[in-house]
């Protein structure tokens, strides 16, 4: 009797320790994969925990997947668009899988479905369409990446129909693309050249408007001093006085100027206005 109750309580042991509870949290749905080492059939079970928490024993895989929408992001480096300029961009689609087929989910798919049967088609019809447009859409124009998007979904919803994947698109967002490092480089350097080019343009124009002033300004002075009858000392010297008067308009309002008159042709100041 001791023996039984001993065998007994050694198998009680035994089949306590290989159980564990396992639970799902409210955004998550449970799928058991058995794996029995001598008794029973293996292979997902039909039936997902949708909530709360049941038992399993330990040959026995338990995998969690989110009920909630799921974002995949894939990053593009040097896709070629229209123009053959290379741009870099980043896509992301948005996915959720039907809770009450998770079984079939993995049993037909896999943990890793979207790796495997999704992210190659996707990112293959993500480069098609881009290089349906040029540089200067893809970097300036909205309007292209809505185009994009609704092609995509058309496409991988397609792709799901057709395999009879258990999930289904939300949706697709495409960040507006890049030109690549070297391109930008590119861009950079001709913006400094046209900038330097343009820069001096510009010298170029304001010392031919002061030249052709100064000249018509040398033309007037000349008419002036015609029209007088100054010799060239006579005009200089009232120029000089002009340029004096001025010095004492500019201050006139102002109070604590000093201003030194140079007259009489001499070095040494005549007297000084307060």
């Amino acid at each position: 009797m001791k023996r039984l109750s001993f065998v007994l309580f050694l198998l009680s042991t035994i089949i306590t320790s290989s159980c564990s509870r396992m639970s799902v949290d409210a955004d998550e749905v449970g799928v058991f994969v058995k794996k029995p080492y001598i008794f029973g059939s293996g292979g997902v079970d039909d039936a997902p925990l949708m909530a709360g928490s049941e038992w399993k024993v330990f040959s026995t895989d338990f995998v969690k997947l989110k009920k909630t929408p799921q974002k995949f992001t894939e990053g593009f480096d040097d896709i070629m668009s229209d123009d053959n300029t290379p741009v870099d961009l980043t896509a992301n689609i948005i996915m959720q899988i039907v809770p009450t087929q998770t079984p079939l989910l993995i049993s037909n798919f896999g943990v890793e479905w979207y790796d495997i049967n999704i992210k190659p088609k996707f990112v293959k019809f993500i480069r098609d369409e881009i290089s349906n447009y040029s540089m200067f859409d893809l970097t300036s124009n909205r309007e292209v990446y809505d185009k994009i998007e609704d092609v995509v979904i058309q496409k991988v919803s397609q792709i799901i129909e057709e395999k009879n994947i258990p999930v289904q698109v939300i949706d697709v967002v495409v960040d507006r693309a890049k030109p690549n490092q070297g391109v930008m480089e590119e861009i950079d350097r001709t913006a400094i050249q046209i900038q330097n080019k343009r820069t001096q343009t510009e010298r170029v124009k304001a010392e031919e408007q002061r030249a052709s002033a100064e000249q018509a300004k040398a033309v007037a002075d000349k008419a002036y001093m015609r029209e007088m009858q100054f010799t060239t000392a006579e005009y200089l010297k009232l120029r000089e006085i002009e340029i004096e008067k001025e010095k004492v308009d500019m201050v006139k309002d102002k109070n604590q100027v000093n201003v030194t008159m140079l007259m009489g042709g001499g070095v040494t100041p005549i007297y000084s206005v307060k």
